[in-house]
């Protein structure tokens, strides 16, 4: 991103110098910057390991679930707010990376896992397929464990 500092507005430097200059490349440049930062992918990879933890959780106990109405309201609101965030993280991250994002197969595979999760969520649909679908969250990450590790090996 040029350094530039503006004290007035400037279509014409802006049409010069690209969409870089732009307030919608200043904003994804800066939400790219704020998702790429180190604290920021661990607390997102973080979430991706509860929800993996609440799914496990919820499929171990799944008869006392059926049994307590309040258990299942309680894995429900669990799993909707968990979902909400990932679905705010694709989003964000669709936005801010593009087709950095949007290239590697595991982000589509993870945002197809996220969607249908959230869809049989809202519709009430209960499917032992969901929990698995969804603990296959865990391939990425696996990847990302793996590329954090490779990074400390290059260094």
């Amino acid at each position: 991103m040029p350094d530039v500092e503006f004290k007035t507005w400037d279509d014409e430097q802006i049409f010069k110098q690209g969409i870089e200059l732009s307030l919608y490349g200043l904003v994804r440049d800066r939400l790219r910057t704020f998702l790429l930062y180190k604290k920021v992918e661990n607390f997102i990879l973080a979430m991706v390991i509860i929800l993996c933890l609440v799914i496990f959780l919820e499929l171990s106990i799944e008869q006392q679930i059926e049994k307590y109405k309040w258990l299942d309201d309680l894995f429900y609101v669990v799993n909707f707010f968990l979902l909400q965030f990932f679905i705010i993280e694709i989003i964000l991250k669709t936005f801010a990376l593009f087709l950095e994002f949007l290239q590697e197969p595991i982000n589509i595979f993870d945002a197809i896992i996220v969607l249908v999760s959230y869809y049989m969520i809202i519709v009430d649909l209960k499917a032992k397929i969901l929990g698995i679908l969804r603990v296959l969250r865990l391939i990425k990450v696996i990847l990302q464990m793996k590329k954090v590790a490779d990074k400390k090996k290059a260094d």
